[in-house]
């Protein structure tokens, strides 16, 4: 699944780079880095422990506790963003992330629920599933991405939104393969 995702991304990656400029490349560049800085805490790592009991129940536990702990930082982190936005950007230097910043909290709890899902997956012997997730997710980002780059959307807010798709694609995916 990891080859075939990668394998996508790398037969469109000639068209995208002369479908977007590298100022687009440079703003979902930073987007993407400044929210990996926090991702790691939506979960307080609690997902790294759902795999590891031995009762079904206890790792049940572990996966609702993860996702409260991305609801909680999500939050704290939307707070954050409402309340001092300005001086957060200048201090870290990335004023031309003023339009995105708002969907910083939107990346940390979609990426933070697919993340524990993906361990409760991992937990459960789902493989293939997960295979899955990631080549859905890397079709959706590179189809969207050319889609609307060829439709004259050539921005890195483009490039933005069809990764939290993709994401989204991912998480949506896990939760309809545990629920049903």
């Amino acid at each position: 699944g990891t080859v075939l995702a990668q394998g996508v991304s790398l037969l469109a990656s000639p068209f995208l780079t002369r479908i977007y400029g590298a100022e687009s490349y440079g703003v979902a560049t930073i987007f993407t880095a400044l929210s990996n800085m926090i991702i790691p805490l939506a979960n307080l790592r609690y997902e790294i422990s759902i795999v590891l009991p031995e009762n079904r129940e206890d790792a049940a536990n572990l996966l609702a506790l993860s996702m409260i702990s991305t609801l909680i930082i999500t939050s704290f982190i939307s707070i954050l963003i409402l309340v001092g936005t300005d001086p957060i950007l200048e201090i870290l230097n990335i004023k031309s992330l003023a339009p995105f910043v708002w969907l910083v909290p939107v990346v940390i709890f979609i990426t933070g629920i697919s993340t524990a899902l993906n361990y409760w997956c991992t937990r459960n012997r789902y493989f293939p599933q997960i295979s899955i997730a990631q080549v859905i997710s890397q079709v959706v980002v590179t189809v969207g991405s050319l889609g609307f780059g060829f439709m004259g959307y050539r921005t890195g807010s483009t490039l933005i939104i069809c990764a939290i798709v993709g994401q989204l694609a991912t998480m949506m995916f896990f939760l309809f393969y545990v629920l049903y």
